[in-house]
């Protein structure tokens, strides 16, 4: 809500008149204004009130039919109009805000003081001495709700009046009487009829949410039909639950939504409100999105990267990292099996295998570099070839090995040549085992990749398989509800009819 001052004539001063003491307008002000403090804020509570009587009442009434089974909705939806109510409340409070003038007003009235301490309020701070005016809107609908919602006040002050000899003696005595005003006297609590509506609609409301669900509207075929309803509402949360605290389905948006929403519908079926068609169409349209999503996640799920898990669940791994490897494959666990390879990765790198091991990993390395090789793909050819390398140079390194524990190669580098020679075949060996390492890690991050892809279809399959099963079972049912029945060309239930 926004504010005007309307201008005053630039004559009139806005100070006190002349030889006025000043501690007498310090004083009539100040308890003016605890007046006014007190004013506003019964105002407000008596607006606050009036409209969340209305509210309440409205939202014991939507308890009750809700407990009939007259209507259906989310539990949130009394809190809502409560809340509404609140909010109006609050508006009407402001609007109804006001100054020190009406408190002065209200004290002149109440004590019969026959307007002293107005009008030595006008004397002393003309500007308080105003009235409220609704600004005039557009013609416009938007306008006008607007205008409704969220009126624009327009404060039209009064124009200073006159000062005289006898106005010093006027704020003084009205100074001394303000003193003696009690601003909870003059604006008492009171106990009135909107606070004693309040207090029994809420009173209302609070036994509807505890009394439980009364069915006396309700026939024998649809107490049937939310018998069978309940019971599938809590599988089909179940089974959501259990999809949406997976690890893979943080990381899958989709499931996640798709979980969220079988969650959603579980708990629409467990309150047994929903008439068997209404259950199957909202049933249905999940079923289409979730088998629309399985087909979806096995297309775009790389063939090529399952293959390549094959190859390496199959291959004889001799290095204890790859055996370790195969091991977690067989039991599923990926995220364990990719660690595996990131640990072979880092002791390539960092060059920590021992002669012994340089034979086992190198065989490792080149099936792993089959294994991508079978992916297809120019990326995967290259990783594969530096795989190839890498297992060559451990080869070397290990032949080299036992050169020198068979004596071919006591001499201490006795040529400069052969010096470079070793020294640039030892740079060759060490760029090809970088290029290795980063090869394991890629593959790595794609058994990482296939077990969240895994792990997001399984559970839509798991969800999929849930609500056909529900489908069925709410199908079999034998109620009869009018309206309750399927297409004669498809079987099934569409909106609005067949």
């Amino acid at each position: 809500m926004a504010t005007a001052d309307y201008p005053r004539d630039a004559q009139f001063p806005l100070h006190p008149p002349a030889n006025t003491p000043n501690d007498a307008v310090t004083v009539l002000q100040r308890n003016l204004a605890r007046l006014a403090v007190r004013r506003n804020k019964q105002r407000m509570w008596q607006a606050v009130v009036q409209a969340t009587t209305w509210g309440v009442g409205a939202a014991a009434l939507l308890v009750l039919a809700y407990r009939f089974y007259l209507i259906d909705g989310e539990w949130w939806v009394p809190l809502l109009v409560i809340g509404a109510a609140l909010i109006i409340g609050y508006r009407n409070g402001l609007l109804r805000h006001s100054g020190p003038f009406d408190a002065a007003l209200d004290a002149d009235r109440s004590l019969g003081l026959q307007e002293r301490l107005s009008s030595a309020l006008a004397f002393i701070q003309p500007d308080a001495v105003r009235r409220q005016r609704k600004l005039q809107t557009g013609t416009s609908w938007a306008s006008r709700l607007g205008a409704i919602l969220l009126p624009r006040i327009a404060y039209e002050t009064a124009v200073t009046p006159l000062s005289t000899q006898l106005v010093p003696a006027l704020v003084q005595d009205a100074a001394a009487r303000s003193a003696e005003v009690d601003p909870k006297k003059l604006y008492p609590t009171t106990f009135d009829r909107s606070t004693k509506l309040l207090v029994l609609f809420t009173t209302l409301l609070a036994i509807f949410c505890l009394m439980p669900n009364i069915q006396w509207f309700r026939t024998a075929e649809q107490r049937k039909l939310a018998t069978v309803l309940q019971q599938q509402g809590k599988e089909l949360e179940a089974i959501a639950k259990v999809v949406h605290d997976k690890k893979e389905t943080e990381q899958d948006p989709q499931t996640k939504e798709l979980s969220r929403r079988l969650s959603a519908l579980a708990r629409k079926l467990q309150r047994g409100r929903m008439t068997k068609r209404t259950a199957l169409v909202e049933m249905g349209q999940l079923h289409k999105d979730l088998e629309q999503a399985a087909q979806n996640k096995q297309q775009n799920s790389s063939a090529n990267m399952q293959q390549m898990e094959q190859e390496l669940r199959n291959q004889q791994m001799e290095s204890p990292e790859g055996q370790k490897m195969q091991e977690e494959l067989a039991r599923k666990n990926y995220e364990a099996a990719a660690k595996q390879l990131e640990k072979m990765a880092d002791r390539l790198q960092k060059g920590d295998i021992k002669p012994q091991e340089g034979e086992k990993m190198a065989k490792d390395l080149e099936k792993a570099a089959e294994a991508l090789r079978k992916q297809g793909g120019q990326q995967n050819e290259q990783a594969a070839k530096q795989l190839e390398q890498a297992a060559q140079g451990l080869r070397q390194q290990n032949q080299q090995s036992k050169q020198g524990q068979n004596g071919q190669q006591n001499q201490q580098n006795q040529q400069n040549g052969q010096q470079g020679q070793q020294g640039q075949q030892q740079k060759s060996n060490s760029q090809a085992q970088a290029g290795a390492a980063s090869a394991l890690r890629q593959m790595a991050q794609g058994l990482r990749q296939n077990a969240s892809q895994s792990g997001n279809s399984q559970g839509l399959r798991d969800m999929l398989q849930k609500i056909q099963q529900a489908e069925k079972d709410t199908g079999q049912n034998n109620s009869s509800q009018s309206g309750d029945k399927p297409c004669p060309k498809c079987g099934k239930y569409h909106p609005g009819g067949t």
